[in-house]
């Protein structure tokens, strides 16, 4: 799955982010206070001429400081918005581009604060290019 290699991607580019400690792939964990999560959301077909595939997904932060939650989701946007042409383990990302600004969600029901940003990968896996 494309979002596992790009979290591991995160986390080989910043050392801050360990998946399984502080970030997560499909899921807001219970009892992490301070965690970022890459949620996967509805996405359109793939090209079914080129191989072209579209990704879109949510980077979710939920910490109980405001502050370091939105820069927890402001350091991908920097990281990844408007990034072309990368490469993942079976995958070449051509473009990464947020589809809109970061959203403040207020708080969970025990009261961290809570960001999100909808983002989106357009990729070929590599198993398909000659």
């Amino acid at each position: 799955m494309i979002l596992e290699e790009l979290a591991n991607h995160i986390e080989s580019l910043d050392s801050t982010y360990q998946v399984g400690d502080n970030l997560f792939i499909g899921e807001l964990p219970q009892g992490i206070e301070n965690a970022t999560m890459l949620v996967s959301t509805s996405s359109e077909q793939p090209d079914m001429y080129t191989g072209i595939e579209y990704q879109s997904f949510d980077i979710w932060s939920r910490y109980d400081k405001v502050a370091e939650g939105y820069q927890a989701v402001n350091d991908l946007f920097i990281m990844f918005n408007r990034k072309g042409d990368f490469y993942l383990p079976n995958y070449e990302v051509y473009f990464c581009h947020a589809l809109g600004r970061i959203d403040d969600f207020d708080r969970d029901i025990e009261g961290r604060k809570m960001f999100r940003l909808p983002m989106k990968l357009i990729y070929r896996q590599l198993i398909f290019v000659s």
